[in-house]
Formats: structure tokens, C-alpha cells, sequence
């Protein structure tokens, strides 16, 4: 007898699609359609207008909190440095232009915090971070490994210290395009020549070269966040504010 084929109702194929994505990913989100230049997503983190839809990261010694108008992460001072934390949106960005206000409240100089991006789940990832001494950075975070694509770097655009003065981020997802601007100004990236290299900077990008974006296929799409970490003992603190997300 030969095979048949049955047409299955498209509610039964929407409920196969949504139990495949919840065994997928850690959590059921969607993927928001887009327009030239629309505003996909906005919060100012106002109480008691925030909703609280962001997904915050429970660990111990961690803390998550709205903070009267603004989101508040924060690391005690036991916790051992390059502990990561992040809070990200509900939905899933696949290109978007992703603006968010960042600034370190306590702890060491040293440190790293700033935007998370195409998390597709706890371990799979981008990180563009900026520290409190000057630096900025972009990694890629799978099972795999933790990979620098763009080593730390100086520039003069990032606001330094801990006494939470703003730095304005940005990322700008095209695709397997990404660009990054702090406070409004473009920064490039340290590209390595060999396409499997890792990024390495000292004064000067070392086997590679200067970039304005950076190209990436490894995440397709992913939500969007904030993130802190601590690069030396001694606890972390920092606040996120105005997190805007357009259509590129």
C-alpha cells in the first residue's frame, strides 16, 4: 500500500512549532515582525508602569531589582569575580537597532557590563561591554566556548568610573552584521585576519585589523538585555535605563 499524505489543520501545526521552540530554547518567546525604522520595544523601567517582563538571572549573591525608575543588578562583595549576570526582554530580535542607557554604581574599575544580544538561550549569546576604566569589548558566548570577537580596547567616548555616570549603548543587528556606537560615537573592532581567530589587542590590533562592523553568522537571532560582570573580587553594582529598540 502506498503512503498517504495528510493535511494537518494549521492550528495542529502551530501547536507542533510551539512545542518544538519550548524544547529548544529555555523559555517560550517570539520573534517580533518588523517595518523600515518602527519602535518594536520600549521600557523606562518607571515604577509602577514596568511590568516587569524582563527575565532576570537568579544565582546566589545576585540581586535584580526596579530601583524607583531604573534597572538595578548588582553582585555582592563574596560572589568571585567573572560571575555573569543578566536581565534580557521576553521576545526574540532577529536585525533591530537596540539603544540602552548603562552605568557601573560600585565596585572595582576593572570590570565589564553593558548589552547582551541574540540570546537564543543561558549559554548561547553576544556580549558588547564597556568598563569603568575605559575599555570596550564584543564576545560570543556558546556550550562551545567563550570567544572574544573584538578584544577590550580604549576609547575616550566611554563616561569612566563608578559614581553612575550614563554611557549610552548601542548595537545595530543587520543580518550577520553588527555595528556599535557608545554615547553616540561609532567604535570599530579589532577583526582578526584568520576568520577563526580570536581578537587580540594591545596598542594595536594584532593580526588583524580595524573594522567599522563586524560580521558574525553563529546566532541568527535572539532577545535582547543587559548584563554586569566583575573582573576582580570585590562585588559589582550598575543601572540600565530608556531601553529602546527599533527596527534597522
Amino acid at each position: 500500500m502506498g503512503r498517504r499524505w495528510i493535511a494537518l489543520p494549521a492550528s495542529i501545526v502551530l501547536l507542533l512549532l510551539v512545542l518544538w521552540l519550548r524544547r529548544n530554547t529555555d523559555q517560550m518567546r517570539f520573534i517580533v515582525p518588523s517595518g523600515a525604522r518602527d519602535v518594536l520595544y520600549a521600557t523606562t523601567f518607571d515604577a509602577p508602569d514596568y511590568t516587569g517582563d524582563w527575565s532576570p538571572e537568579a544565582q546566589r549573591g545576585a540581586d535584580i531589582t526596579t530601583d524607583g525608575d531604573q534597572l538595578s543588578l548588582s553582585f555582592a562583595e563574596f560572589v568571585p569575580d567573572g560571575n555573569l549576570l543578566r536581565a534580557t526582554t521576553p521576545y526574540l530580535f532577529r536585525d533591530f537597532d537596540y539603544r540602552v542607557q548603562a552605568a557601573a554604581t560600585g565596585g572595582p574599575l576593572n570590570n565589564s557590563y553593558g548589552v547582551v544580544f541574540r540570546q537564543l538561550n543561558r549559554d548561547t549569546y553576544y556580549l558588547f561591554y564597556i568598563s569603568s576604566d575605559g575599555y570596550y569589548s564584543v564576545w560570543r558566548e556558546t556550550p562551545a566556548a567563550r570567544f572574544a570577537l573584538s578584544a577590550w580596547i580604549p576609547s575616550d567616548a566611554i563616561n569612566q568610573g563608578v559614581d553612575g555616570e550614563a554611557n549610552t549603548l548601542r548595537v545595530v543587528a543587520e543580518g550577520d552584521t553588527f555595528r556599535f556606537f557608545i554615547n553616540g560615537e561609532p567604535v570599530e573592532v579589532c577583526v582578526p585576519d584568520d576568520p577563526g581567530g580570536e581578537s587580540t589587542y594591545t596598542t594595536e590590533c594584532v593580526g588583524g585589523s580595524m573594522q567599522p562592523s563586524l560580521v558574525d553568522d553563529t546566532i541568527p537571532h535572539g532577545a535582547l538585555g543587559v548584563v554586569i560582570q566583575p573582573l576582580e573580587d570585590g562585588g559589582m553594582s550598575g543601572v540600565f535605563d530608556d531601553a529602546v529598540v527599533l527596527s534597522p
